[in-house]
């Protein structure tokens, strides 16, 4: 290797394009468009129902889980840098099984409740 020929050394938030580091797009973002010679690399905001969690080069993000108000579900908080669960409807919770619907919480009536079962000693 002659000198001059060696590549930089980028930083965590950078790329390499072209022998010269780029800024990678921060969380939130996507990247629109690399970097040339003269100008740094473009970002833009992920869509309301995407996100993006990391430093990225990637030109999508990606998308929110359908939160189905026909499953018992509510509409999500935006969340562009994570991935954000789907709220269950006021008295309901998420089924016991990757939270696929939301189920109705039971209540007891006055006085009643789960029983406690003693142990024989």
């Amino acid at each position: 290797m002659q000198m001059g020929d060696s590549k930089p050394t980028c930083k965590n938030d950078q790329y390499l394009m072209n022998s010269r580091c780029c800024s990678k797009c921060g969380p939130g973002n996507r990247l629109f468009a690399e970097c040339t010679e003269t100008k740094d690399t473009v970002c833009v905001k992920c869509n309301a129902d995407e996100y993006q969690s990391g430093w990225t080069t990637k030109k999508s993000c990606t998308p929110q889980k359908y939160c189905d108000p026909g499953k018992g579900f509510l509409p999500r908080r935006q969340n562009l840098e994570a991935e954000e669960p789907c709220p269950c409807r006021p008295n309901f919770t998420c089924s016991p099984i990757n939270c696929e619907y939301c189920e109705r919480i039971h209540t007891c009536s006055f006085g009643l409740g789960l029983g406690k079962t003693r142990q024989p000693h």
